[in-house]
């Protein structure tokens, strides 16, 4: 797939950076989830001579989570961020607990305590994103707990 995306300086160095733990930082309708989509299509570009392959030898799509304080909120503010951009990209299966893309296979998890991590667990990612980790009060976001991040960071 050939995208075309315009970014700013910022969001492109955070979708080329090759370190193991990326944020971006921004208010609210500065591109922070357009660039974490971007980020899943410039990762997926590094690790396709990594990915697993089929009997056939053909590349197995990339295994990725999207993390959030709840599925409530996934659904109602980063999911039409992300169709809102990605429309023609991306569909949404299992009540909106999977997102699929071109050589992607992407769960989506609202973890707000940590019996929700055991979900993660033992689940093998090319990456992980996880969205607002940081508690917002007028959007009713509780952030991610530290526990959960590290769970992630593991993954």
């Amino acid at each position: 797939m050939d995208l075309h995306l315009t970014l700013s300086p910022t969001q492109l160095s955070f979708c080329l950076s090759e370190s193991r733990y990326v944020w971006i930082i921004g208010s609210e309708r500065e591109g922070k989830t357009f660039s974490a989509v971007a980020s899943f299509f410039a990762h997926q570009q590094r690790c396709i001579p990594y990915l697993p392959k089929d009997s056939k030898g053909n590349v197995l799509p990339m295994r990725a989570a999207i993390v959030r304080d709840t599925h409530t909120n996934l659904q109602r503010i980063t999911i039409p961020s992300i169709t809102r951009d990605f429309s023609d990209i991306f569909t949404f299966k299992d009540d909106y607990h999977k997102m699929l893309g071109p050589g992607m296979d992407i769960d989506l998890f609202g973890m707000d305590n940590i019996a929700s991590a055991n979900r993660i667990q033992g689940q093998q990612y090319d990456m992980i994103w996880i969205e607002e980790p940081a508690p917002v009060l007028h959007t009713g976001n509780a952030g991610i707990s530290h526990e959960i991040f590290l769970i992630c960071a593991r993954r």
